[in-house]
């Protein structure tokens, strides 16, 4: 241990520093290199978003260096926990098979300034590790306080970002198909903060599950106030959940539940707590979705009614109309209407089909009988009011299967098998999953599916090497993870925290890339293994 007062007040920063880095490209500073102007000039001519993206993509390069400073110069690399080494050389290896990869499929998808910015995230992560390696060696350092600083940040990004997602849920102009939260477009032009994609929705409902971990197991002195107000902030978290409707964390919030009621010592009570708990977070839910459904249904039917009109004007002009090539100009002119409001009203391809087939249907009407019209208008079921869409109307059987469970990501899985047995003992170095398959989504520049499951990333990105790693690294933290067992006999309440943590993502890994690329899981893997280690 080590006497620093200067790294006490450093590390934490460097942490801050670390968290406002998550989601940046590395192309927010990559840029000023490759750019034909001069360097100091690109800087100079830097909006304040740009200028804001480029401080954040750069930190971790200048946290790196100045952790492997201290690092090296103090010899902190003797003395720390194996797994900590594990870590750190599973992005070592990275490195390496992502300079190996310039000669692979890889390169035919990426420029220079492409495969330099895949280091970014390696970086990222090894700075990260740099900084608990610091940490742990600090004589009166408590590393609980990077845990806070995680909370903190954890509660900015679940306020703030729950925020704009119901607004959007909440506004028609965005949500005119008055689909749930969990279905918005993510292109939308809200869906970005400071040029960037805000968390999706599944990442945020991560972010909802912790703290609602922490707040479960919080403990105060003032306890009468603080159990009313933990209660309803667990409702509310809880409500998000559901609104949201990530399945992962739907099932864990249950698992978290079972959990609570298994390490009580008064299981009847807790078991009616959590029944209570959970009841008014569905009639929240229920509650919320059906006042949004009517909202966005009583504007629609202002702008029907509109649309309506003028429709069944153009109809009766084709009805009274005997000459057949004007009649053929105003049939087009229905069409051309539906299609203006299509457009005006960003309603989707399938909404502008439903009403060109009520024109067809009213069209054939008119003519077999006088002047009567059909209802143009739809209405829908409980699950497009309610809940998010999982069916896939061309997909059968296990692809039926793979979309409702797995969203797709066995189909995945196997192309990324395929890819693995042309060069399993490389891999294709960090971020290949975004390239190797999803080469025809990047030709037509649609969203790039990560291959979501740990262990096939690790493969891809760094070979059986890699792989290898990874399982001695599960194996180091077996104890962690063996608490869940004995969870009820934990006396501590920042070990259940942790421990619940751990659950969390060693389930979500199954399903996410999770910590193997730098993120929130990272750094709450790292948070987590050190709140339960023995001070």
């Amino acid at each position: 241990m080590i006497k620093n007062r200067f790294l006490n007040i450093l590390i934490p920063i460097l942490f801050t520093g670390m968290w406002l880095s998550i989601g940046s490209d590395p192309k927010n500073f990559l840029f000023i290199f490759f750019d034909e102007k001069d360097l100091f000039k690109n800087i100079s001519e830097m909006n304040f978003n740009q200028l804001i993206n480029f401080m954040r993509a750069i930190f971790p390069l200048s946290c790196l260096i100045v952790c492997m400073f201290f690092v090296i110069n103090l010899k902190l690399y003797k003395k720390q926990k194996k797994f900590i080494y594990i870590l750190l050389l599973i992005q070592l290896i990275q490195v390496l098979t992502t300079l190996l990869s310039r000669n692979t499929i890889i390169s035919e998808y990426e420029i220079l300034i492409d495969h330099i910015g895949r280091y970014h995230w390696i970086i990222s992560s090894i700075s990260l590790i740099l900084i608990f390696m610091i940490a742990s060696k600090l004589e009166n350092f408590n590393k609980d306080k990077l845990f806070y600083i995680s909370i903190v940040f954890l509660t900015f990004i679940v306020i703030f970002f729950s925020y704009k997602i119901i607004s959007d849920y909440f506004n028609y102009e965005i949500n005119s198909n008055n689909t749930s939260a969990y279905n918005l477009n993510i292109w939308r032009e809200s869906a970005f903060f400071f040029n960037h994609e805000i968390p999706r929705i599944t990442g945020l409902s991560r972010s909802i599950l912790v703290l609602l971990i922490v707040i479960l197991y919080l403990e105060f002195n003032f306890k009468n106030l603080f159990t009313y107000s933990k209660n309803i902030i667990i409702i509310l978290l809880g409500t998000l959940i559901f609104i949201f409707q990530s399945k992962f964390a739907v099932v864990f919030l249950f698992l978290i539940y079972f959990f609570y009621i298994f390490q009580s010592n008064i299981k009847i009570k807790s078991l009616l707590k959590v029944f209570i708990l959970i009841l008014l977070q569905f009639f929240l839910f229920f509650s919320v979705s059906n006042y949004k459904f009517e909202h966005i249904d009583n504007i629609q039917n202002k702008f029907n009614k509109i649309y309506t009109e003028e429709i069944n004007e153009i109809l009766m002009k084709y009805h009274s109309e005997t000459n057949p090539t004007l009649k053929s100009k105003i049939k087009d002119q229905l069409y051309i209407k539906a299609e203006e409001h299509s457009a005006k009203y960003k309603t989707n391809a399938t909404d502008l089909r439903k009403r060109k087939k009520a024109i067809d249907n009213a069209l054939k009407g008119l003519d077999s009988n006088s002047k009567k019209t059909k209802n143009i208008n739809t209405e829908k079921k409980f699950q497009e009011k309610y809940l998010r869409l999982y069916y896939n109307n061309e997909a059968k059987e296990m692809q039926l299967l793979d979309h409702i469970i797995l969203s797709g990501r066995y189909k995945l899985w196997l192309e990324t098998l395929k890819f693995i047995e042309n060069r399993p003992l490389l891999g294709y170095g960090s971020m290949s999953d975004r390239i190797v398959i999803n080469k025809k989504r990047l030709v037509s520049k649609d969203i790039l599916n990560p291959v979501s499951n740990i262990f096939l990333y690790s493969t891809l990105s760094g070979g059986l090497i890699c792989l290898a790693l990874l399982i001695i690294f599960f194996i180091l933290i077996r104890k962690n993870y063996l608490n869940i067992i004995f969870f009820s006999k934990l006396e501590n309440n920042k070990n259940k925290i942790a421990t619940m943590i751990l659950l969390m993502i060693s389930l979500r890994m199954m399903v996410e890339n999770s910590f193997m690329l730098f993120g929130i899981d990272f750094i709450l893997l790292l948070n987590s293994l050190y709140l339960t280690q023995k001070k």
